[in-house]
């Protein structure tokens, strides 16, 4: 048997390597012939590639695509020095495309069969969710399936986790990330401390105008990497949570120690509070998950927690009027830290008013707007935006009354099953996978966001997964 698998292995090897060669083979006539479809060619490439490696190593291609999320925005930055960007950019759907590759193999696996509560709430939201798409109140069908790019492909990320993540691959997926989170660390801080590179630079003039959030006075936040400043902070938080999760052991704790400190900073710096907050709250989590409290004690645990981060930042720093750039972002963080319910130093109550009026969206349009409308596409598309920057009010406006209702059970569902599989376990694994539920909390069904959802997705699939072995344990 295992000389069959061995053979299997090796004409699966094979046949990538040919099918890799025959794709770049591919894109050399292409850009040969027509050179300002760069974009376009390395697209087709990595589709290829997936489409070659996916046939014998599934897993390989959900690595390469946790990856490709990571520096989408840098590569996409970088193209713009050889080639301008198009209206719409062919690398934004190497995701869908890789998505969908994983999803049939997740099916074949029988990724819908025996679904648990969390499950049947995932598919009913997500066919809520593609249903919406056809709404014309949103703009026009374009606007709609595009809006689908945002809010129905990462959810597809749960029938991939529930499959296709055994233990080892998930936590490969989550060691991956934390590596990654180091590097994109570094290049936010070099941002923040030495300036942009001329290719960062370019793309902060071409959004200044669409892109408000990503300044703080005249300060511009750090981006590293990633499509936006936002994305950034929470792929240091995740990589953050992860390292604690894994590095508590005596031998790596002086490695958890200095990528602490760094992602700390970096995180800090980048000057969003919720991210602050949402960190501190999925490191509670984490405590209180593997200390086995119970689930009403824990919440009022996590709630005091966002307290004691509050008094303790104004406590530890009195003074942060300093010049500059690091000055201008560290003040902010501070000030909205320390007092986030003045409306003199934080926009809490702004946030709060978008979340409300989206809300009240469910009752004046009980059928929604569509789910182009709470996401990039409708400013690309030429629809309305009505992007409420979290995820009830954007189901609301996307989805009406039944969009809010569903994804209400929905949440409940998915940190109940987390908590109850961390206290369960009380492993690295499961208290990574809550710290992340928590971490990415309210931006799970984001507009704007390209990769970070699809791992709050993927990881609630090995949620689910995980917590049928343990019931039938």
């Amino acid at each position: 048997m295992s000389a069959a698998v061995a053979v299997v292995r090796t004409g699966g090897r094979t046949i990538a390597l040919l099918s890799l060669g025959a794709a770049a083979l591919f894109v050399l006539a292409y850009l040969a012939a027509e050179p300002s479809e760069l974009r376009l060619s390395i697209a087709l490439e990595l589709a290829l590639l997936a489409v070659a490696v996916g046939v014998v190593w599934p897993e390989r291609i959900l690595y390469g695509l946790v990856a490709w999320l990571v520096v989408l925005g840098l590569v996409r930055r970088l193209l713009t020095l050889v080639v301008a960007e198009p209206a719409h950019d062919p690398l934004l759907l190497v995701e869908p495309f890789v998505v969908g590759l994983l999803l049939l193999g997740a099916i074949r696996q029988g990724a819908f069969e025996r679904r648990s509560a969390l499950a049947t709430s995932v598919a009913v939201v997500s066919a809520i969710i593609a249903v919406s798409a056809i709404n014309p109140a949103q703009g026009g069908l374009s606007v709609g399936l595009a809006g689908l790019l945002f809010l129905l492909v990462p959810t597809l990320g749960f029938w991939i986790g529930r499959t296709l993540c055994t233990d080892v691959v998930f936590r490969r997926i989550l060691k991956l990330v934390a590596a990654l989170a180091v590097p994109v660390a570094v290049y936010g801080l070099v941002q923040t401390f030495a300036g942009f590179p001329h290719w960062d630079e370019r793309w902060v003039l071409d959004v200044e105008q669409s892109y408000q959030a990503l300044n703080v006075g005249a300060a511009v936040r750090p981006f590293s990497t990633l499509p936006s400043s936002a994305e950034y902070a929470y792929v240091v938080a995740v990589g953050l949570a992860v390292f604690i999760a894994f590095g508590l052991r005596a031998t790596r704790l002086p490695m958890t120690a200095a990528a602490v400190g760094l992602l700390g900073t970096a995180l800090i710096l980048e000057s969003s509070r919720l991210v602050v907050f949402l960190a501190a709250a999925s490191l509670i989590a984490m405590a209180v998950g593997r200390l086995r409290i119970n689930a009403p004690l824990a919440a009022v645990v996590v709630l005091v927690g966002f307290f004691i981060v509050s008094a303790g930042v104004g406590k530890l720093v009195s003074d942060t009027a300093r010049v500059g750039t690091t000055g201008a972002l560290l003040q902010h963080q501070v000030q909205g830290l320390s007092n986030p319910f003045n409306s003199q130093s934080s926009t809490f109550f702004i946030h709060l008013s978008l979340v409300t009026n989206g809300l009240s969206s469910a009752v004046s349009h009980p059928a929604g707007l569509g789910a182009g409308a709470v996401s990039l596409a409708s400013g690309k598309f030429g629809g309305i935006g009505r992007q409420s920057e979290a995820d009830p009010s954007n189901l609301a406006v996307a989805a009406g009354m039944p969009g809010l209702l569903t994804y209400l059970v929905l949440a409940v569902l998915a940190f109940v099953r987390s908590y109850a599989l961390a206290r369960t376990r009380r492993d690295s694994l499961s208290l990574a996978a809550l710290a992340i539920v928590t971490i990415v909390f309210l931006e799970w069904f984001n507009g704007g966001q390209y990769g970070i959802a699809l791992l709050l997705w993927i990881t609630l699939g090995w949620i689910d997964r995980s917590w049928g072995k343990e019931r039938l344990a």
